[in-house]
């Protein structure tokens, strides 16, 4: 799961508003907040056989202070010590021409991406509220 969150409103606004370091590091703390309940999720819809594709299981953020968008990736990670559960994770989202798909990962993501941008807007303004 992909997907650009536009931050052009009012907590755009504040964030434009700090500095540019404080922004970034707010937004990735919102960023990651966000990102710890759907890779639960997905975890836990995932198959329990060895925990391989648990693991697998992981996000990266991205911010683009020029065009004021927030990227999050939340998925299948590639990384050289799990490749196992990244292989086994894609053949089991997609399918094979053996198997059937049995997706785990995109129906967590469909059921959350309508709030998302939501759900961070509002996550950054507590931030500010709190400081």
């Amino acid at each position: 799961m992909e997907t650009y969150l536009d931050i052009n409103n009012e907590a755009g606004h504040k964030l434009a508003q700090l500095e540019q370091r404080l922004a970034g590091k707010v937004l990735q703390k919102a960023l990651v907040d966000l990102a710890k309940p759907l890779k639960a999720e997905m975890k836990e819809e995932a198959p329990k056989r060895s925990g391989a594709l648990r693991r697998s299981i992981g996000h990266k953020s991205r911010l683009d202070r020029r065009n004021k968008t927030a990227r999050i990736r939340i998925g299948l990670t590639y990384k050289k010590a799990n490749r196992k559960g990244y292989v086994a994770g894609m053949m089991q989202e997609r399918g094979t021409r053996f198997t059937q798909a049995q997706p785990f990962i995109n129906p967590v993501a469909e059921q959350h991406l309508p709030t998302l941008e939501k759900d961070l807007a509002d996550f950054i303004l507590a931030q500010f509220d709190n400081l």
